[in-house]
């Protein structure tokens, strides 16, 4: 278990990120300095790195941030109970209230070319081949046991996370739609489209 120290220090770690990750989405990342960013913080330059390396180590630990709380998430989903129906639609709902909560946060890391180091963005681009391939993994457990229509599974798993992915660009807290809302529409229309009867979507709900 982490000391109070230890957890303090993760939390201000995850205010620093938001708040890196808000200046570089609103300002741009090359117009964004790191002096900015402690100013904003109301923290020194050297207290700002006890925490990151540099403003590329601040955008790597966006993603990272982003990425592993999203695979451990959908790991402890595949590793469930659930139908194939259900994980799809919790893989999904997770992804829409995620990015809908971290909207910074998601603009930013769909930039890894702002890093220049070919090793970082290695592991982004590992990290990311991880997540979809675990939403493909969910997909193509409900083709096997018939729950699912057959698709491709790669094309299918693009327009899905291509489609989850676009949420951060055009969503709003005071938009129109709530989270919730979207999530429920996500939901029904891509399952809607991986139902072996038409009209009819794969069962989403817990078994009693």
């Amino acid at each position: 278990m982490a000391s109070f120290r230890e957890q303090r220090a993760e939390e201000r770690k995850q205010q620093i990120l938001r708040t890196a990750a808000e200046l570089f989405h609103t300002k741009g990342y090359q117009s964004t300095t790191i002096e900015e960013i402690a100013n904003e913080l109301k923290l020194t330059k050297g207290s700002l790195y006890y925490y990151v390396n540099g403003k590329e180590d601040l955008l790597f630990q966006c993603h990272n941030l982003v990425a592993q709380s999203s695979i451990d998430r959908l790991r402890t989903i595949v590793d469930s109970s659930l139908n194939p129906g259900q994980k799809l639609s919790e893989a999904v709902r997770h992804h829409v209230y995620y990015e809908c909560e971290e909207i910074s946060m998601f603009n930013v890391i769909e930039k890894p070319a702002w890093i220049s180091s070919l090793e970082i963005r290695s592991q982004i681009l590992k990290q990311r081949d991880e997540y979809e391939s675990i939403f493909q993994q969910i997909i193509a457990e409900g083709i096997k046991s018939g729950v699912f229509a057959p698709v491709d599974l790669k094309l299918f798993r693009l327009f899905l996370l291509g489609t989850l992915n676009s949420i951060s660009r055009w969503y709003s807290p005071t938009g129109k739609y709530s989270k919730e809302e979207i999530a429920d529409s996500f939901v029904t229309y891509i399952l809607g489209s991986l139902s072996v009867n038409p009209g009819v979507s794969p069962s989403i709900r817990s078994t009693p």
